[in-house]
């Protein structure tokens, strides 16, 4: 049986990095390491948005391992 499990990052930048206007939704580009996995990004504003990590698989991940993803996830 799969889990669906994820983790949202808030992030707030001093710049404008978000379009307030575009929505993220499911990007598939990130590694599926035999799985489903995909990245949301939703802007609250320029500078502010919720970014988010969610899997379909049948065990959790580490800590560590949301956090590495999420981080190169938002160095692309």
């Amino acid at each position: 049986m799969l889990k669906q499990h994820f983790i949202g990052w808030t992030i707030e930048t001093k710049s404008k990095s978000f379009d307030d206007n575009k929505i993220t939704f499911m990007d598939f580009s990130v590694d599926q390491k035999d799985e489903i996995r995909f990245m949301y990004i939703l802007p609250f504003s320029k500078n502010k948005a919720l970014v988010e990590y969610t899997l379909f698989s049948k065990e959790l991940i580490s800590d560590n391992e949301y956090e590495k993803e999420i981080k190169s996830y938002l160095k692309k």
